[in-house]
């Protein structure tokens, strides 16, 4: 659960909770913790700031791993229009996110920017293993079924070269890589959270939390410290001069 803590020292909530989340980094271009609670909008707390419009279905907030989540019914899905920075992936990316699945058959998208062929990417599943897809370039495959109702890790990493896929932190497999992801191509016009806006169709079914993006390959030990959950720096009440940090209780 994320607690913020005001009127007590940054030291003093460490102690409280055993350790703080990892700092936001600047390599993020999207990260959306799910802490709403209400409304039709997923918010981004990276500095690019983009909002997601819900497009499909209907929202269901619910306790995530760390506060708040949501619940995708297999029918809801959210979108937001290419900004600058997500049109400039074209050979690196890392995507990370809490998952609980409830159901896990056929193709399903926790987030991609669909387009056409060689133009770009999604992250997901294939029933139950884990999967990166260029479109109508490759799929890399994981090698280890998910579980259904429970919460477990999931990132994806790729280079052009090879494509990793990780659960909990842990390589799960490493396959060869094949296609570019170049988002800058007119026909890749939005990024969708929740299914696969092209086809409509690929709607996930789960409960999602601390979803992030980067334009970099992350590490392992980088990918480790993000599920951990994603401090965000916030004023304490209006005093620009202090911040104190989103600290995760244990």
């Amino acid at each position: 659960m994320r607690v913020r803590y005001f009127g007590v020292s940054v030291l003093a909530a460490l102690l409280l909770c055993g350790s703080a989340q990892a700092d936001l980094p600047k390599d993020i271009v999207l990260y959306i913790n799910f802490d709403e609670g209400k409304g039709d909008k997923l918010v981004d707390h990276s500095i690019y700031g983009h909002t997601l419009d819900r497009v499909a279905g209907k929202e269901k907030w619910v306790a995530g791993k760390y506060a708040g989540a949501m619940e995708f019914d297999g029918a809801t899905a959210f979108q937001t229009k290419k900004s600058d920075i997500l049109a400039k992936f074209d050979s690196t990316i890392s995507v990370g996110a809490w998952v609980k699945p409830i159901a896990l058959t056929g193709w399903t998208n926790i987030v991609e920017m669909d387009g056409p062929a060689n133009a770009a990417w999604k992250v997901g599943f294939n029933n139950a293993l884990l999967v990166f897809t260029t479109y109508r370039v490759k799929d890399h495959n994981g090698a280890t079924n998910l579980a259904l109702d429970k919460w477990q890790h999931v990132a994806y990493t790729y280079d052009g070269k090879s494509a990793k896929m990780y659960i909990d932190g842990k390589l799960d497999k490493e396959e060869p890589g094949a296609g570019t992801i170049k988002t800058a191509d007119a026909g890749t016009p939005t990024l969708d959270v929740g299914w696969r806006s092209g086809s409509k169709a690929s709607y996930l079914s789960g409960i999602l939390d601390d979803l992030w993006i980067s334009n970099v390959v992350k590490s392992e030990k980088e990918i480790n410290t993000l599920m951990g959950g994603i401090n965000l720096a916030v004023d304490a009440q209006g005093k620009t001069s202090t911040t104190w940090g989103a600290i995760k209780a244990r």
